[in-house]
């Protein structure tokens, strides 16, 4: 994912509609070419229903930083929700430029626990 923050920040995400029994994590794996103490961008990351008129920014846990690591990290966040809604994986740019980073093998998860 390649997003040009240079006129200003923002958000781009891609989204899937999901069945959300029997799962209470996602898992996201982000790679970044390099490490930085600079906060450039964020991840943006949303599970549950699909709010009354579509997602927005406002929507997206931006907690974490994706340029915290070189190379690959896995990134975890619990679900509080059950029903059919959407998964939204994405990247927030905070820091006016151009920053890339690529994510895979994004997945669902339930806990051991029965």
């Amino acid at each position: 994912m390649k997003l040009d923050g240079s006129a200003d920040d923002g958000t781009v995400w891609v989204a899937q509609g999901v069945e959300f029994e029997s799962v209470d994590t996602l898992h996201v794996d982000c790679y970044s070419e390099e490490s930085t103490f600079n906060l450039l961008a964020e991840l943006a990351v949303y599970t549950g229903p699909m709010p009354e008129g579509g997602l927005s920014e406002s929507d997206f846990d931006t907690s974490e930083q994706t340029g915290d690591h070189a190379g690959w990290k896995t990134y975890e966040y619990p679900i509080e929700f059950t029903g059919a809604g959407v998964v939204a994986v994405g990247m927030n740019v905070v820091w006016e430029t151009t920053v890339e980073r690529f994510f895979d093998n994004v997945r669902l998860e339930a806990s051991d626990s029965a």
